[in-house]
């Protein structure tokens, strides 16, 4: 099996700044290993995950050093068409069929016994900010 050790969802809180008198920036980025819309990341904001001021921004899907925008909505058969951030290559392990422990060794191809190659495994980044006062 491969198994990405990647979490599914992690939140990272980056920079901030003073933009003015009483007035301060932050930025978050969201990692995931599934594509992500701007519902979902505003439903992120909503759980109190990312943000607290009035203003939230969602920057952009980063790939590369670009920011490209993010869809509002996404379907289940529209996901599949979103370029990916970066790729994890993910190497084969063997776990037991019963209790899920992993058993030590290589794993390989359970009919021609050679080992797998490692399976490239999408992630995708996501970049917002928010702005809030100091009333907040």
């Amino acid at each position: 099996m491969w198994v990405n050790p990647r979490p599914v969802l992690t939140i990272e809180r980056g920079y901030g700044a003073r933009l003015g008198n009483c007035y301060y920036g932050s930025t978050y980025t969201i990692t995931a290993l599934h594509p992500l819309s701007a519902e979902d990341i505003g439903n992120i904001r909503k759980a109190d995950l990312i943000g607290h001021g009035q203003e939230f921004y969602i920057s952009g899907q980063l790939i590369g050093e670009k920011l490209i925008p993010v869809p509002a909505t996404l379907e289940w058969k529209s996901m599949r068409d979103v370029a990916p951030s970066g790729m994890d290559s993910v190497e084969a392990k063997i776990y037991d069929d019963a209790t899920g422990a992993l058993i030590p060794g290589v794993a390989t191809n359970q009919y021609t016994k050679k080992p797998l190659d490692p399976m490239d495994m999408p992630y995708y980044v996501y970049v917002t900010e928010d702005r809030v006062d100091s009333s907040d």
